[in-house]
């Protein structure tokens, strides 16, 4: 369940069905009590002022893009995987979260031939996987050593519970209720705690019905 594919109006981002239908979608995607009453005009405002910075949209695709993809990022993959990591820390205390950002030739829309030129070529859902074993097509030291790392990492986590080196104990902490950091995983490695606050906590400034 998500967002129903926005329709651009020229100015403003509206849904195609205005209906509770769309709310109550959103309302699933965002961890939020199910009783929260939401604002539709603040929601769009919000939207519109977080992912397209609040101008007149342009009615050229390739300008809506970066907040589009920045969006439904949030919407379908960040969002929904925070109360889960979330709960799964409480049951399990080896809970650390993770952000795949390297983008390389391995990544799967580096490899779709024939793809229009408005669909950003970056990272996508999966993209780490060939970088959990080594390929022959690793053609740069910089590919092999984000390879090297993530197996190392994973590695240890599968040993030890840690994804940490031991003499690295404490760069990627546990993921909790009181620390929400997780890892960026790129050539360099750095940990946040940014995960879904830019999403919610503007969103929560929507005004209530």
């Amino acid at each position: 369940m998500g967002l129903v594919p926005p329709a651009w109006t020229g100015t403003r981002v509206y849904p195609k069905s205005r209906g509770a239908g769309y709310l109550d979608q959103l309302r699933i995607c965002l961890p939020y009590p199910s009783d929260f009453k939401y604002s539709e005009v603040g929601i769009h405002e919000t939207i519109e002022r977080l992912y397209f910075k609040g101008n007149r949209l342009s009615r050229k695709f390739a300008d809506k893009k970066p907040g589009l993809i920045a969006l439904y990022g949030a919407v379908y993959f960040k969002t929904p995987l925070h109360p889960r990591a979330l709960i799964h820390s409480q049951l399990n205390n080896n809970t650390f979260l993770y952000l795949f950002k390297y983008n390389g030739v391995q990544n799967v829309y580096v490899h779709l031939g024939g793809l229009p030129d408005y669909i950003e070529k970056g990272v996508a859902h999966g993209d780490e996987i060939p970088y959990l074993f080594y390929r022959e097509e690793f053609t740069k030291d910089e590919e092999r050593s984000v390879s090297s790392t993530f197996v190392n990492m994973w590695y240890d986590f599968a040993k030890n519970g840690d994804p940490n080196p031991i003499e690295d104990a404490k760069l990627w902490p546990k993921f909790t209720k009181d620390d929400e950091t997780y890892m960026d995983i790129d050539v360099i490695n750095s940990p946040r705690n940014d995960w879904v606050s830019s999403w919610t906590d503007d969103l929560s400034c929507a005004v209530p019905a």
